[in-house]
């Protein structure tokens, strides 16, 4: 049977109604919220959280000065490199008759100004071996982990970096180069999961760490720029760093002060409950302008980024706030700062409202339906011609032979 839409309809239009009705309360959150950025007192804002000895049950970033300045883009050189990868992945599956997945990245290289060019690409990897299809540990090699879901997901982002970084290595000249990634710079999937720890020691610290690291040593050689772009970001951790100037106990203890108050009650909650960043800094930001920056924590950046700390700023792009993730090495150098954000803005300019060549790489990297059932056929075509005999699940047999 499929879905009842006159039922659904009705409880959309209810869940429509309960939105109009709150929307005022929203709009008034928003307006604190603005009214407290642009008011924003760091020193005090610094004494409370160190008087609160983290006793708050919100991540919030760390903040400078200038985080709530606002920027305007520069001007950028006539030739430069455009680097983008992103990736997909085919993850493993019970139902076919072997056990493995494939990770297909895209990518795409654009030169601006002279010689300009364009190069796409798309490189699949099949992981099957044994080796491939689980994590162990280092210490302990008996104890192992195998990669599917969350896992998987994070060690896509690891190979999607991997290739960005082979990438930057072909480039032989001196003209600035930004290398661009899909999302964030840190890998969420290993974030509030009950992961072991030598998960995140072999795919954060062991993996991903050390290629930034190694974009840094890059960066001593050329002109390099590595950042990442997310759109439509649901992170609210600046606004929770606004409950912090609200609180209005003079110790800030969550569980203490406020486990019985029903969360949207609580004073925090008056600049806070439901609205999310992006929604501030679009009333906050003009066309083009940026934030400063806020440096993320997170403790699986401060545990296992082998010293990588990683920052953020929010960018008007003229069609939606994005967020701009960045390493420690261009936050700290206001040039390539600068140039980050002008060069990322030029090319929401020329995607239409997304950064033209994380467009393309998507492009590349895309995994169709059609090719999902395609991949499956031809495992089970090579099985088959290696003289074995392949199998799958009735479930997944009966997704192919619906006869009602």
């Amino acid at each position: 049977m499929s879905l009842d839409l006159t039922h659904t309809a009705l409880q959309i239009d209810s869940m429509s109604e309960n939105i109009k009705n709150s929307r005022q309360n929203h709009i008034n959150r928003l307006s604190k919220a603005l009214g407290k950025i642009r008011s924003f007192d760091i020193k005090f804002h610094e004494s409370r959280i160190i008087n609160s000895l983290g006793m708050f049950n919100w991540n919030i970033p760390d903040i400078s000065a200038g985080s709530f300045d606002k920027f305007n883009a520069g001007d950028f050189p006539e030739d430069y490199y455009i680097i983008a990868t992103d990736g997909s992945h085919i993850d493993v599956d019970r139902h076919i008759p072997v056990n493995c997945y494939l990770i297909n990245i895209g990518s795409c290289v654009l030169k601006y100004g002279n010689n300009s060019f364009a190069e796409l690409n798309s490189v699949p990897k099949l992981y099957a071996k044994h080796e491939e299809l689980t994590v162990s540990d280092r210490d302990n090699p008996s104890k192992s982990i195998s990669i599917h879901g969350a896992i998987l997901s994070a060690k896509r982002m690891l190979e999607e970096l991997n290739y960005l970084t082979k990438l930057v290595k072909e480039i032989n000249n001196d003209i600035p180069i930004l290398a661009l990634m899909d999302g964030s710079l840190i890998m969420l999937d290993l974030i509030g999961q009950t992961h072991p720890e030598f998960v995140k020691k072999e795919l954060a610290e062991n993996g991903f760490a050390r290629l930034l690291n190694e974009m840094f040593e890059l960066s001593k050689e050329k002109q390099l720029l590595l950042a990442s772009y997310i759109s439509l970001p649901r992170s609210s951790e600046v606004v929770n760093s606004l409950r912090v100037s609200n609180c209005s106990f003079s110790e800030i203890h969550c569980d203490l002060n406020c486990s019985k108050i029903v969360p949207g009650n609580r004073i925090c909650d008056e600049v806070s409950n439901e609205i999310i960043d992006r929604e501030v800094f679009s009333e906050y930001l003009s066309p083009g302008e940026r934030s400063g920056i806020f440096r993320i924590n997170v403790d699986l950046v401060n545990n296992y980024y082998l010293g990588n700390r990683i920052y953020f700023f929010y960018l008007n792009t003229g069609e939606e706030i994005a967020r701009v993730e960045i390493p420690e090495w261009i936050a700290d150098r206001e040039d390539l700062l600068e140039l980050t954000h002008s060069l990322i803005l030029n090319q929401c300019e020329l995607g239409h409202g997304y950064p033209v060549s994380l467009m393309e790489a998507h492009e590349q990297a895309v995994i169709t339906s059609s090719d999902r059932n395609h991949f499956v056929e031809m495992i089970e075509i090579a099985i088959n011609q290696n003289g074995m005999k392949s199998y799958t699940s009735e479930k997944n047999l009966s997704k192919r032979l619906r006869w009602l």
